[in-house]
Parts: C-alpha cells; structure tokens; sequence
C-alpha cells in the first residue's frame, strides 16, 4: 500500500510518500507531514 502524506498548513507544498509501512509507522510520517518545521510553496 502506497500513503501520501501532506501538510496542512495553508501554501505548503511539503509531502511524504511511504509504501509497505505497518500502521504505526504510516500515523507517525502522518504526524511529521502535520508537523514539520519548514513550510514551503
């Protein structure tokens, strides 16, 4: 199974694709997407 991940914050590009990953490592790329220091366009 393939997952992307984006930010959420308003303009940011940032995205993260993980593949064959267990639920707990997928929600934790879904909390870094959440909450990574660098928003960029």
């Amino acid at each position: 199974m393939i997952t992307t991940h984006r930010c959420t914050a308003a303009g940011c590009s940032f995205a993260v694709t993980v593949r064959g990953v267990d639920a707990a490592e997928n929600r934790r790329w879904q909390e870094i997407s959440a909450a990574h220091p660098s928003h960029t366009l």
